[in-house]
């Protein structure tokens, strides 16, 4: 008799849970309401044997909740981070082997959540566990390198990678270039065109798309910024110098709806942060 409420918890008021939420949700898009989840514990104890089925429903519900968030404003809320963090948690804790925890891990929690330090939390239980799948300790360098700016961490994980089954030579290039002082927007450009060649997600692919456009477009306004350096002997103190001084046509423009410029250091940045701008009504 007890087996029997505990599946009929697992397969039938879950689900039920979880669909009256997307429900709240979809029909009150304007109220933020904090998801309800229930504690990593009790998912473990009540779903038995069935751990790996239990982490695909909660994957599977979360890219819906995901996708949702995007389609009606762009963009999450810290509060929605971390319950999807609190998910991709669970989930690696129940069925380490299902890849696609650490797939959204990466592309939300990294990316679009600035959490590299809970995604590769989360990336690091497959990276164990994943013996033979480079995939896992590549996001992990990567966000080390990136996010974190940890050359170190960046490269045992790069050099970690680069050393299973099915690696491209592309790893190995990023761990050369983790161990010296390479170039921060390059390895992101080289990073999201991986990610787009792997993803079948639409929704995915066109946020990929919009970053690495502005990416590139980063990159062209370093490139520019060296040029009058080795001229001038100097960095420019603001980026429209770049045209004063005929070294680009014209300043491009940032797809997230900010606007380039040059800091204290002479880094090109981005008001926006990449990061779409909200106009205010």
């Amino acid at each position: 008799m007890k087996r029997k409420i505990i599946w009929l918890l697992i397969f039938v008021l879950l689900p039920i849970h979880y669909i009256s939420l997307e429900k709240s949700r979809i029909t009150k898009p304007a109220v933020r309401e904090e998801k309800i989840f229930l504690p990593e514990p009790f998912l473990k104890i009540f779903a038995g044997e069935f751990k790996g089925i239990m982490a695909d429903f909660l994957v599977i519900n979360l890219s819906s909740y995901y996708g949702g968030i995007i389609i009606e404003k762009k963009e999450a809320i810290e509060k929605e981070f971390e319950y999807m963090y609190r998910v991709l948690k669970s989930a690696s804790t129940l069925d380490p082997y299902y890849f696609d925890t650490y797939y959204f891990a990466q592309s939300i929690l990294a990316w679009d959540g600035r959490m590299p330090d809970k995604a590769i939390e989360i990336l690091k239980i497959g990276a164990e566990r994943r013996e033979n799948d480079w995939l896992i300790p590549y996001w992990i360098g990567f966000n080390y390198y990136y996010f974190l700016r940890d050359r170190k961490n960046a490269s045992l994980y790069l050099k970690q990678a680069s050393l299973r089954p099915g690696a491209s030579d592309l790893v190995a290039s990023m761990s050369i270039i983790a161990d010296y002082e390479g170039g921060e927007t390059e390895m992101a450009i080289l990073f999201l065109e991986d990610m787009i060649k792997r993803t079948d997600d639409e929704h995915k692919r066109n946020k990929f798309m919009i970053r690495l456009d502005a990416l590139k477009k980063i990159r062209f306004l370093e490139q520019a910024v060296e040029i009058y350096r080795r001229k001038f002997g100097a960095l420019p103190k603001d980026i429209s110098q770049l045209v004063e001084k005929n070294i680009i046509d014209k300043i491009p423009k940032d797809p997230y709806g900010g606007k380039f410029y040059i800091d204290e250091e002479g880094k090109v940045r981005t008001t926006s942060n990449l990061r779409f701008v909200r106009k205010n009504k």
